[in-house]
């Protein structure tokens, strides 16, 4: 069994589709929904509440993203975890025994996250592991040396002798992306698209940046980032599931 597992700030439209995609694309493993949600003030914990097949922790302050991971995998019940960053989301069925099967194919793997940069191994936008793994090693998390939620947790398996499997983003056969147009990354498994994740969109909804981030990203282009990607047919039949 599978917990997908993320952390909630006033991002409901990215929520709302994360886990809607969960629920269209369940497959034949069984697949747990658990949201910590830092405070939110956007309408999240009231939609939260009238859902009930995720179970959602209503924290009644901020306690930040690495805090909230740290929290839900402390009450993960199943043997493992997808951590999605709140502004991803699932493409595709079968992704359950695509990831599972990839984390069995070395018994020394431990991890599977994004593939980042050369100072930051791994993205934390997705991560995939055993949760019995991480809570007997005492695994965390919190941004830490330098390193961003999450980053740490490569250098942390891999010290320990075990192994990270990175996946990069990817296009299609074309050379073109899965969602024209959308400021964001594919990542493919088994050569097939599986998660999505748009760029910078809970910075620019949580973070209070103003109207540009770092100078290049401005407020109004995470508008037009955001209009393009839920006006992509597959996100539209992803929200529509079960209506």
């Amino acid at each position: 069994m599978i917990t997908v597992l993320t952390v909630n700030h006033n991002t409901l439209d990215f929520l709302t589709l994360l886990v809607q995609s969960v629920r269209k694309f369940r497959g034949s493993v069984p697949t747990a929904i658990m949201v910590i949600d830092n405070y939110s003030t956007d309408g999240s914990r009231e939609w939260l509440g009238s859902q009930p097949d995720v179970e959602a922790h209503l924290l009644d302050c901020n306690t930040g993203h690495g805090p909230g991971l740290d929290y839900g995998l402390s009450r993960v019940k199943t043997r493992f975890v997808l951590v999605l960053d709140s502004d991803a989301h699932l493409l595709r069925s079968d992704w359950d025994v695509d990831l599972i099967k990839l984390y069995e194919a070395d018994p020394r793997r431990r991890l599977i996250a994004a593939k980042g940069g050369v100072t930051k191994p791994v993205h934390p936008c997705f991560m995939f592991f055993e949760a019995q793994y991480f809570k007997s090693n005492q695994l965390s998390f919190l941004a830490r040396e330098g390193h961003d939620v999450g980053r740490r947790l490569y250098y942390d398996v891999t010290e320990a002798g075990f192994d990270v499997f990175r996946i990069e983003c990817e296009f299609d056969a074309n050379g073109q992306k899965f969602y024209p147009g959308a400021f964001g990354t594919e990542y493919y498994i088994d050569q097939r698209p599986t998660i999505f994740h748009m760029w910078y969109a809970t910075r620019m909804t949580t973070c209070k940046m103003g109207e540009s981030l770092d100078e290049w990203y401005s407020k109004e282009d995470y508008v037009k980032a955001k209009a393009s990607l839920f006006s992509m047919p597959l996100v539209q039949e992803i929200l529509a599931h079960g209506d």
